[in-house]
């Protein structure tokens, strides 16, 4: 009889490491700055209880997803334990554990969005960025979801990028915006790799 092991996705997700375990010094030079960080973040709060989730939304905005160094380091700073982290990160949906692009496009799917082109517009953004719907291109500017609603139906078809609204969106308008947020990225500073900072 074979016997299989159940493994706690929790305890999976926060005790297996990034790194490749050597203990070298830019491991430990990524620790200190990955706890800067967090307590920058953490100095925006008098009170960590009540804002955990705005806490964990602005580690998601500095990496562009939830790394397990910096929620490590969370846990450690403030008490709360990796199990609530993790149960959180899961549950809201606008959290990831897997690393975004710079760029976040939304593709609402609701039924007025449906109905006026939506899954067009999806084939479209799939063929412009080479990648699929919920995938992110490998130079990570780009990342690309399908929701359901956004609750702005008379606007439909609705595309979010980076927050933004677009309504009325087309193949064309898309493409047009697409590349006018490449020509922003290529006219920035250089010194960092497109989302900025994976631990």
């Amino acid at each position: 009889m074979i016997h299989r092991l159940a493994v706690n996705p929790i305890l999976f997700y926060f005790f297996t490491s990034d790194s490749n375990g050597t203990g070298t010094m830019n491991d430990t030079l990524q620790r200190e700055q990955i706890e800067k960080q967090v307590d920058e973040i953490l100095s925006h709060y008098t009170e960590v209880q009540g804002n955990l989730i705005s806490i964990m939304h602005e580690i998601q905005t500095l990496y562009h997803y939830l790394p397990k160094e910096p929620l490590r380091v969370l846990a450690d700073r403030t008490g709360f334990t990796m199990q609530r982290l993790y149960s959180i990160a899961t549950f809201y949906n606008h959290f990831s554990l897997e690393p975004r692009g710079k760029h976040e496009v939304h593709i609402c799917t609701g039924t007025a969005c449906h109905v006026k082109g939506a899954p067009r517009l999806v084939d479209e953004l799939e063929r412009e960025l080479g990648i699929k719907e919920g995938q992110t291109t490998e130079d990570m500017n780009f990342s690309l979801h399908a929701v359901r609603c956004v609750g702005a139906c008379s606007l439909a078809p609705v595309v979010l990028v980076d927050g933004i609204t677009l309504g009325g969106a087309t193949p064309k308008s898309l493409t047009k915006l697409l590349n006018k947020l490449r020509k922003e990225d290529e006219t920035e500073p250089s010194g960092g790799n497109g989302n900025g900072k994976q631990p």
